[in-house]
């Protein structure tokens, strides 16, 4: 179990940095297929709707990758004996990861509603008619792609939270059998 432990140590840093920029590139790319709704008039305000969402994953993402840095600030991936510091810093990326990937889900979740309720035949028609080359696919891997690097997200704390309690439950295990082996030493 240590050794797993040691590989999760080692690699966390670069599993959150991966993850987050992930999370980075989705944000940015996130609202394309819904872009040409900005130039349909009776969808003007389809893309506004979205760009918020779409905004606080870049947020969560931003945030995210400078969690990931502290870890090595910390120096969480070389320490055998974590400090306070590397508790803290490991719940709150955590709770924080867990929190972003499903807030980024229910995000991505209300997009893929909104974008479903659109009139393709139409606005397509009207593309077609007015500018040739556009078109809007009904069928966009956007709103998967968004759910696997959210999901990925979630996932990163996983290894996080094992280093984190496994380094708990050894360090103040060995604290409290040190404690009762003074006390067993003292009555005799």
């Amino acid at each position: 179990m240590e050794k797993v432990c040691k590989i999760a140590q080692k690699i966390t840093v670069y599993l959150s940095i991966l993850v987050y920029a992930l999370l980075a590139i989705y944000a940015f790319g996130m609202s394309t297929p819904a872009a040409p709704l900005h130039q349909y008039q009776d969808t003007l305000n389809f893309y506004e709707q979205i760009q918020p969402y779409n905004d606080e994953i870049l947020y969560f993402a931003i945030a995210g990758l400078v969690l990931a840095l502290f870890y090595r600030v910390l120096r969480n991936d070389v320490r055998k004996v974590f400090y306070i510091s590397n508790f803290i810093w490991s719940g709150i990326y955590g709770v924080f990861s867990i929190f972003a990937g499903i807030q980024s889900l229910l995000f991505i979740r209300f997009y893929q509603v909104c974008y479903q309720q659109v009139d393709f035949a139409t606005i397509n028609a009207y593309f077609a008619s007015t500018t040739p080359d556009v078109s809007l696919n009904p069928n966009t891997p956007v709103f998967l792609l968004g759910y696997i690097v959210s999901i990925l997200v979630v996932l990163s704390a996983l290894p996080v939270l094992f280093v984190g309690i496994y380094k708990a439950i050894g360090q103040f295990g060995k604290k409290k059998e040190a404690k009762a082996s003074l006390g067993e030493s003292k009555h005799e």
